[in-house]
């Protein structure tokens, strides 16, 4: 199976410790239904900065089960735009089932998950006709 993610990762928290952690390879992205039968972690590495404007620096990752580039915001400090593209996901992983909304997405140290923001994205997502695919928007605030 594949996943696909696009979202915004905020680390207005931890001030800056989220690139440390990402160029560091020990960030994990983790999606999750409902019932658990859709459950994948995987750990962002080949992690680095190709970036040329130091205002709006650019991360890309690469490892044999996907990628992500995380693009900072010029003008919001501390967040970033990620796409995360997870691929060759076995089965065991995604389940055979349509998944189960709401889905739970982190990203986080693999040693610990704190999610700062939580809230449910099931009234945004659509499966596509054969329940092979499900895409979801960010809700309107």
């Amino acid at each position: 199976g594949k996943a696909r993610v696009k979202g915004l990762v905020l680390d207005d928290a931890t001030e800056g410790d989220f690139i440390v952690d990402l160029l560091a390879d020990t960030i994990a992205v983790t999606i999750t239904d409902q019932d658990g039968s859709f459950s994948v972690s995987e750990v962002l590495s080949g992690c680095e900065s190709t970036g040329r404007n130091p205002n709006k620096p650019i991360y890309k990752c690469a490892w044999a089960g996907g990628k992500a580039t995380f693009k900072a915001l010029e003008f919001v400090p501390n967040t970033y735009d990620v796409t995360t593209s997870l691929k060759r996901i076995a089965e065991a992983q995604t389940g055979t089932e349509a998944i189960d909304l709401p889905l739970r997405i982190a990203f986080g140290k693999t040693s610990f998950y704190r999610v700062d923001r939580t809230g449910s994205i099931s009234t945004v997502c659509r499966p596509n006709k054969t329940n092979t695919r499900i895409s979801c928007r960010v809700p309107a605030e």
